[in-house]
């Protein structure tokens, strides 16, 4: 059973200290098949970017919870991101495949640049409770796609099996610290 939890909180570049606002679960059976890049209805000058397993199976907004909690978010906030730069902004779903639960970040592009290969590293917790600790991410355009100026793209991190259950009940009045770092391009 697939499921995704919301919490709405977001996260930049630099150390941010939120609180979620809201929870709610949904519960995904399917998760089938059209589209390359989705622009957001003209609230946002962000583009949605699908990576390539969603363009490769046919899926979109239409038909995956994944790019409809984006979709929702761009809608929610059409000034996502840290104008002139990148962010990774952590949305407070989470969605679980298989055994294995991911949280979902929106990686965001405002750089005036074209992204394609890059590394960071990410630090993630709940409350006193560490999710991610440095938790290295290697963007590549081969496994995602490329980033263009003013997009936006869904990422997902495995949390390991000891945190699954604070990210699942992740209290509403939690605050929550983010902070990416170690940003380095692969040429």
């Amino acid at each position: 059973m697939k499921k995704i939890k919301y919490i709405l909180a977001i996260g930049t570049i630099s150390l941010l200290i939120l609180s979620a606002c809201s929870s709610k679960e949904k519960n995904t059976e399917t998760m089938p098949a059209v589209s390359e890049s989705v622009p957001v209805e003209n609230t946002s000058d962000l583009t949605l970017v699908l990576s390539h397993p969603y363009e490769e199976s046919g899926q979109n907004i239409s038909n995956n919870d994944i790019l409809k909690v984006a979709d929702e978010l761009l809608q929610e906030e059409p000034d996502l991101g840290v104008g002139s730069d990148v962010s990774f902004n952590y949305t407070g779903y989470w969605y679980e495949e298989e055994g294995t639960l991911y949280d979902i970040f929106l990686f965001v592009n405002r750089s005036g640049q074209t992204l394609t290969d890059f590394d960071f590293t990410v630090s993630l917790s709940h409350g006193d409770q560490p999710i991610f600790d440095q938790y290295p991410v290697k963007y590549r355009e081969k496994e995602f796609n490329t980033l263009p100026d003013k997009s936006v793209i869904a990422v997902l991190l495995p949390v390991d099996e000891d945190k699954a259950t604070i990210v699942k009940n992740g209290d509403e009045n939690m605050s929550t610290t983010m902070s990416i770092s170690d940003i380095q391009p692969i040429n």
